[in-house]
């Protein structure tokens, strides 16, 4: 591919993309999102899980906002899960510990 300008067989610039408004490539996966998204699953076994879950994806969103990695929907739906999974477990467990 060239760019406008470019001669063939030239090396384009890395920052021509920035210089004309596009936004850089995502750095990858944040691994705190993954993380939620998979402890808030463990959840469904235990209540532990799911709070943990919605920590490390209210951690992951922070981490977010300051860089480029890519992970916020992975993070949103570990919040998700580890509210709805904690809001099934919680009261089977007070039941369960009353008796």
């Amino acid at each position: 591919m060239t760019i406008p300008g470019q001669e063939p067989g030239q090396v384009p610039d890395p920052n021509y993309a920035q210089a004309q408004g596009y936004p850089p490539p995502a750095q990858g996966t944040n691994k705190l999102a993954i993380w939620s998204l998979v402890t808030s699953l463990l959840g469904l076994l235990c209540g532990v899980g799911s709070i943990i879950g919605i920590v490390l994806g209210v951690m992951a969103i922070k981490q977010l906002n300051r860089s480029q990695e890519g992970g916020r929907g992975l993070a949103t739906a570990g919040i998700a899960i580890g509210i709805i999974t904690l809001l099934f477990i919680l009261p089977s467990t007070i039941a369960f510990l009353r008796n």
